[in-house]
């Protein structure tokens, strides 16, 4: 067997090129290496981590660097060579830490042409190098067995409409995320970044999904139709192979498909109808193929004769649709799964574009290194300690395996303190290969060995994302396919990483509490306060209320420039201060609540009457008909103000009041004497 890369590089017909350390393939660089055998192991391979060289690359992998090599492990055998890909399983610290070593197993390896994924603890992805003469298939001609009308039986499949959808946009983000095709599309001019856009259209019953992704050539095309024909590389999104054939079909009774491939001057097109497959059962369908420009590229897929109970009307159903998928792609839509930031997926339903929002963490504050101190004294051995120092907000990220009758489980999480309370933001969404699998918005999951109780300060402020690309999911991609006994081992080894981060935000919970109106920006450790009024201020931790300070020196020095400039007057600080201190404040509900056909928007402010309605400023017309104010912190309700609880029933009967009174009229003057009375009787129990 050959030991020599350059040579068996050369063999398999891989390009590169030589630099001191690494070659440069397909625009990346790899160290690559020899694997060795085990001793008394005969299925397993491993490499050595303790030489010099494979030191520097973890600590490579450890850093900041953007670009970072690839290592590729040989292990040649008579027809092929064996090569198992690690990279992100690098990012270890205990691999600089004795003399470790990276194993996998010959049998994780499939059939050459294969992608499979090592089982062992540190993950890699295995494939062959291996000699073939590519064929180039020019036979347009598609073989549809098993029997042509098993597509008919697909509308039994158990989809919801979003999931169903996702499948198209699954195979959509594929086409672009695989092998080196963003590079090849982000280097065009003609192309910005990978858009995806749904239609339904209700007077003809057709869904179209268009994309400008890589496309298909005729092999893959082919594949897309076939039944049991799952792609060759499994690490994606579409590893199933099922996906547009089951979605299609769940939706329809027809559907069509037409793809170009970058690069490519041919244009394929075939329709199934699955009428006419169970009238006349062929067993083989003939492809459609014209000529195109070679700079056309994308897939467009028709679904038509849309059966009656998988229309998508109404508008709660379009905006479940958009608010679903909007979850489900966030990473996609926010740039995290591109390797360009800037080129975020863009996904439209019906031509709106759908948006999604990241969860804000909470700065840190100098009392949280007391807490942390009091923690560590008291948990010595404790070896997932957060480093405060290295960070401006509150959250831990951890990369770990969890191993479970033999497999090993790679699991990747980022969790921390929000800061905004609110059971609704709180929890955990469940992740693989870069989309959401389980958890929704105001349905985070919770488990309680993390979570505890439902009225807990975790369950109010703790949100994490967890990301498990090798654990399965169901065919529908809207659960995981894992036993209580795993799941409760990952949420398990979770908690155990964040026990000194539950202590802090406990430990400030009880003691240094944010009143609610506190909004903490991420970009600027100082900004703390947003809303906020004085009396709140006084009752503060020393901390917040040097921040405080800071903010309200500006505000002041604001104040002082604005009567320079609009009204040619100058005055003091004092005098600003006093402006200032006159400011009413105000914080708006986080909704709309609309009764009767009329929108009110609620604001919580710091003075007035118990309960006023006005009509809304002109910016405000567009969102509501009437505004309604509380005065949150009267006397007689300030220690109960920062609880949410007190606050959802205090709006509630304010909104009740307020909705009586304007549904019946001016005419109904008792109505308004009411609210006047209820006004009275607090301002003077205050």
């Amino acid at each position: 067997m050959v030991r020599d890369i350059e040579k068996i590089l050369s063999m398999f017909n891989i390009i590169y090129k030589k630099t001191a350390e690494y070659f440069y393939i397909d625009g990346h660089n790899y160290y690559i290496t020899f694997a060795s055998e085990v001793n008394n192991e005969p299925d397993n391979l491993r490499i050595q981590v303790g030489n010099k060289v494979m030191q520097s690359l973890i600590r490579l992998y450890l850093g900041n660097e953007e670009e970072k090599p690839i290592l590729w492990v040989l292990y040649p055998e008579q027809t092929s060579c064996l090569v198992a890909e690690f990279s992100e399983s690098l990012e270890d610290e205990n691999l600089l830490n004795g003399n470790k070593s990276l194993k996998f197993k010959k049998s994780d390896f499939g059939e050459p042409g294969s992608v499979n994924f090592s089982s062992m603890q540190y993950k890699a992805r295995l494939f062959h190098l291996f000699n073939r003469v590519d064929k180039v298939d020019m036979d347009t001609t598609i073989n549809i067995q098993p029997e042509s009308d098993i597509y008919s039986y697909f509308k039994n499949f158990s989809y919801k409409v979003w999931n169903a959808l996702g499948e198209f946009v699954d195979n959509s983000t594929a086409s672009y995320f695989e092998k080196n095709h963003q590079e090849i599309l982000n280097g065009l001019e003609s192309f910005d970044t990978l858009q995806i856009y749904i239609d339904y259209d209700k007077s003809n019953h057709l869904i179209t999904i268009k994309d400008n992704a890589f496309g298909m050539e005729l092999g893959d095309f082919k594949r897309a139709f076939r039944l049991k024909d799952a792609p060759i590389d499994k690490s994606g999104r579409n590893e199933f192979g099922m996906g547009l054939k089951t979605a299609a079909f769940w939706f329809g009774k027809c559907l069509t498909v037409e793809s170009t491939e970058y690069g490519s001057s041919n244009k394929y097109r075939l329709t199934l109808d699955t009428d006419v497959l169970d009238a006349i059962k062929p067993k083989e369908m003939k492809i459609k193929k014209s000529k195109v420009p070679e700079s056309i590229h994308g897939t467009t897929i028709i679904i038509s004769k849309i059966y009656q109970d998988r229309e998508i009307t109404g508008g709660r159903t379009i905006g479940r649709i958009i608010k679903e998928l909007s979850t489900i792609y966030r990473r996609d839509i926010l740039g995290v799964n591109s390797k360009d930031k800037d080129r975020p997926v863009k996904i439209y339903f019906n031509g709106k574009e759908l948006e999604a929002e990241t969860q804000k963490y909470s700065t840190i504050f100098k009392k949280m290194f007391i807490y942390l101190k009091e923690f560590r004294n008291k948990n010595q051995e404790y070896e997932f300690l957060i480093n405060l120092n290295s960070k401006h907000t509150l959250y831990k990220k951890e990369k770990f395996h969890v191993e479970h009758n033999g497999v090993f489980h790679h699991i990747r999480v980022i969790i921390g303190f929000l800061n905004n309370t609110g059971a609704s933001n709180a929890g955990l969404v469940l992740y693989r290969r870069g989309r959401v699998i389980e958890g929704r918005v105001g349905e985070f999951l919770k488990p309680d060995i993390i979570f505890g109780a439902p009225n807990s300060f975790e369950s109010q402020r703790l949100f994490g994302e967890v990301d498990l690309d090798d654990i399965p999911v169901t065919q529908s991609k809207d659960s995981f396919s894992w036993s209580e006994d795993l799941q409760e081992k990952v949420f398990k080894a979770i908690n155990e990483r964040i026990l000194d981060l539950k202590y802090i935000i406990q430990k400030f919970n009880k003691n240094d509490r944010l009143p609610e109106g506190f909004e903490v920006k991420n970009s600027d450790p100082t900004a703390v306060i947003k809303e906020i009024n004085n009396e709140q201020i006084a009752k503060t931790s020393e901390e917040l209320e040097s921040i405080d300070k800071y903010h309200k020196d500006n505000q002041i020095q604001g104040i002082i420039e604005k009567e320079l400039i609009s009204n040619h007057k100058s005055i003091n600080n004092e005098e600003a201060e006093k402006i200032l201190e006159s400011k009413t404040i105000e914080k708006a509900s986080e909704e709309i609540f609309k009764f009767d056909g009329i929108k009110y928007k609620v604001l919580f402010t710091n003075s007035g009457n118990f309960i006023s309605v006005s009509n809304p400023q002109e910016d405000e017309q567009k969102i509501c008909d009437k505004v309604v104010r509380i005065n949150i912190v009267h006397d007689l309700f300030a220690k109960f103000s920062n609880n949410q609880d007190f606050k959802y029933i205090i709006t509630n009967i304010a909104l009740a009041i307020v909705t009586s009174e304007v549904n019946l009229g001016e005419e109904h003057i008792i109505i308004l004497r009411f609210r006047s009375l209820i006004n009275k009787f607090i301002s003077n129990r205050g």
